[in-house]
């Protein structure tokens, strides 16, 4: 993250959304249909993946983040938010180098 310019107390703010994340995918997974999730899921690594690339900023994944916020399925799940989703995102780059 500190290669695509976050700066300390961004990659802090990060942090916390990846927990938040967590949290929110723990007590919501069961309400929302399997399809969904998982499609939800593989469009987070795939953002995760097409934005690991060298010379990617962090205004290039707000980008990505806010049009996936805007796809169908995405909108239908009224509880999750870009912080969400910058969350899950994170959490496929943890699952990724792990």
């Amino acid at each position: 993250m500190r290669a695509a310019g976050a700066t300390d107390s961004m990659i802090e703010y990060c942090t916390q959304q990846k927990v938040n994340w967590d949290i929110w995918l723990r007590r919501t997974r069961h309400a929302i249909p399997d399809f969904t999730l998982n499609f939800l899921l593989e469009r987070l690594h795939a953002i995760y993946t097409g934005w690991s690339v060298p010379n990617a900023t962090m205004d290039d994944l707000r980008l990505r983040i806010e049009a996936l916020r805007k796809e169908k399925n995405v909108a239908s799940i009224e509880s999750l938010t870009e912080e969400l989703l910058l969350g899950g995102i994170l959490s496929a780059l943890v699952r990724v180098k792990a």
